[in-house]
């Protein structure tokens, strides 16, 4: 197909990119159609900026002050208007300006141009120099506009309309324009580029265009609700400076090495200085930034090479923020330094082995479900993450707007009378040695892990021990899972315990679908044909309420079927000095506000 004058292959899909997802070693509400908007807040006295910007409709009787006198076109599905950058965030008035925060990093981007870089964590710098049209709210995952003012979807949902900010200028002055965006996004979907976008929404994106220099248009083959957050969240880069930088020749070019700073030109708050020799990236703050002039002089992105090391430079004062473990908290106490855990996407699941030619054992549901229901979760959390983590009914992270706030009908407490009850009921029966037996085969598992993750082995441990008590045993390795020409893994075990990152849409056939999804993670052979037609009917729906009803019975379903039983969601963990104000770690973009920062 064509972008815009791009061709774009059907990308096939690479498993060891899909893999990459899997941890072998993250406010602006919506307006939608059935609510008013909120309450524009803008930051402290600064006004809204006009533009010549087209105007988003919204459906009559919805109270909306985004009005239009437009009645003969249909009214789009959606309306995205305005909101808080802040995200609820309480901003305290710098009593003192000037200077520079140093925060550090367990790793540095293996390029400074983003369309090299490919997803970024958090705390990466680059979330200080360059933009995209949206970011997540750190508390509900919803899309919150950052270069686009607004966004709308039409009436059929296969075009959504982006208005950008007037007055945004790239640090060498020059105007953003959507011609930026439109080249940015033409570029992430470009297979030759090789970015995780292009083969995510291969055959999904059907055009991109500029309507004005303040508006861009997207279409796509069919409705598609995770637009914003797929595409828009895609640092826009600066067309002027890549344009003529074949794809080729992108990773030596200056935009990605560094070596030419000129070249490293983008929106944000802080503008790439340079590279030191030990590695730490400096940045400058902006003063055309658009939305005020920072307070700090600068930001230092310091590499630090392991755990031990973070904690000796946090608590010595020489750098101002890091990540950090569960168990390294007493080392800060009486310290200067404060504690910050805040939700993430990752999760810790056990996989059963669904393949019947690879094993009998988990093909009666009662068994997978007995033995989740003979693991005490909070126990673990507790012992193992020191409390970091949550333990959730469903599938979804807690800080998705899409986890259900009223639970789910299906759940599994730590119950091991109801675990032994499970599998007498199917058959399984205790025998002398107190290991349960059934057709003459012992309730024993093979259980794959990856073991260089200390905290798999503390798992195994308590899970080895769990199991023992309601009658079933397990042995251990750390095979890695093989790859089938399906494209999803297969391999010599009967259950996995790995960890798994949710991107930041909702659509979670990567795990549940019959042929995978966009990356394929379907590791355990599960296939139940209604869970993949709520998944494409749920990819599908542009009403809020809708989809979340979908998902719901999405996840009843695998929840009753539990071809994966899922943990927890670990907590991620900051530690922050105290002279550092306004900084709010999260897991979607520490620099959210990296202009409002100062220190003491």
């Amino acid at each position: 197909m064509k972008v815009m004058g791009i061709s774009i292959a059907i990308a096939t899909f690479l498993v060891a990119g899909a893999f990459a997802a899997f941890n072998m070693t993250d406010e602006r509400h919506h307006t939608v159609i059935s609510s008013p908007p909120p309450t524009l807040q803008p930051r402290a006295s600064r006004q809204p900026t006009t533009s010549p910007q087209k105007t988003p409709q919204a459906f009559p009787g919805t109270g909306t002050d985004a009005a239009s006198t437009n009645t003969t076109a249909p009214p789009p599905s959606l309306v995205r208007l305005g909101g808080d950058r802040l995200m609820g965030r309480a901003i305290a008035a710098p009593e003192s300006t000037g200077g520079t925060l140093v925060v550090g990093v367990s790793d540095q981007p293996t390029s400074l141009n983003p369309l090299l870089a490919g997803p970024q964590p958090a705390e990466s710098i680059l979330n200080a120099i360059f933009e995209p049209l949206v970011e997540p709210h750190p508390d509900t995952l919803e899309p919150v506009g950052v270069l686009a003012e607004s966004w709308s979807v039409d009436g059929r949902g296969t075009t959504w309309t982006f208005n950008l900010r007037a007055g945004v200028t790239w640090h060498d002055g020059l105007p953003l324009i959507a011609e930026d965006v439109v080249y940015s996004f033409n570029r992430y979907l470009d297979s030759d580029l090789g970015h995780p976008a292009s083969s995510k929404l291969s055959g999904i994106i059907v055009d991109v265009e500029a309507e004005s220099d303040l508006v861009v248009t997207v279409k796509t083959a069919e409705p598609h609700a995770d637009l914003p957050v797929e595409l828009g969240v895609l640092p826009i880069v600066a067309k002027h400076v890549l344009e003529d930088v074949p794809i080729g020749a992108l990773a030596t070019h200056g935009s990605s090495t560094g070596t030419s700073a000129e070249a490293v030109i983008g929106t944000g708050p802080f503008r790439f200085e340079g590279i030191a020799p030990d590695g730490e990236i400096m940045t400058r703050a902006f003063s055309g930034y658009w939305d005020g002039t920072p307070v700090l002089d600068a930001i230092v992105a310091k590499p630090v090479p392991n755990q031990a090391k973070m904690i000796e430079l946090l608590r010595a004062g020489e750098i101002d923020v890091g990540t950090l473990s569960p168990g390294s908290v007493s080392a800060f106490d009486g310290l200067p330094v404060r504690m910050v855990d805040y939700a993430l996407s990752g999760f810790t699941m056990l996989g059963f082995n669904l393949n019947p030619n690879s094993t009998p054992i988990f093909q009666d549901v009662r068994v997978r479900q007995a033995l989740l229901h003979a693991l005490d979760r909070e126990a673990m959390v507790q012992d193992i993450r020191s409390g970091y983590g949550d333990v959730v009914a469903g599938t979804f992270p807690v800080n998705s707007w899409a986890n259900p706030a009223d639970g789910l009908s299906v759940s599994y407490a730590y119950d091991p009378a109801r675990a032994r009850e499970l599998l007498d009921q199917a058959g399984w029966t205790t025998g002398q040695d107190g290991v349960r037996g059934w057709d003459g085969r012992k309730l024993s598992f093979r259980l794959i892990t990856n073991s260089e993750n200390p905290m798999r082995i503390e798992y195994l441990n308590q899970i080895r021990e769990q199991w023992l008590a309601i009658g079933s045993t397990l042995n251990w390795s750390s095979n890695p899972l093989r790859t089938s020409k399906t494209g999803n893994r297969t391999g010599d075990f009967d259950v996995f315990l790995l960890g798994y990152d949710w991107d930041l849409s909702l659509d979670q056939s990567a795990i549940w679908a019959c042929a995978g999804g966009r990356p394929a993670a379907n590791f355990t052979g599960y296939c139940n044909p209604r869970v993949d037609d709520l998944l494409v009917r749920a990819r599908r729906e542009l009403d809020p309420d809708r989809r979340i009803a979908l998902y719901r019975e999405a996840q009843e379903l695998v929840l009753a079927d539990l071809p994966v039983a899922i943990l927890d969601f670990p907590r991620g963990l900051s530690g922050v000095a105290d002279r550092a104000h306004n900084v709010y770690p999260s897991s979607t973009n520490l620099y959210f506000n990296a202009e409002t920062w100062w220190i003491d």
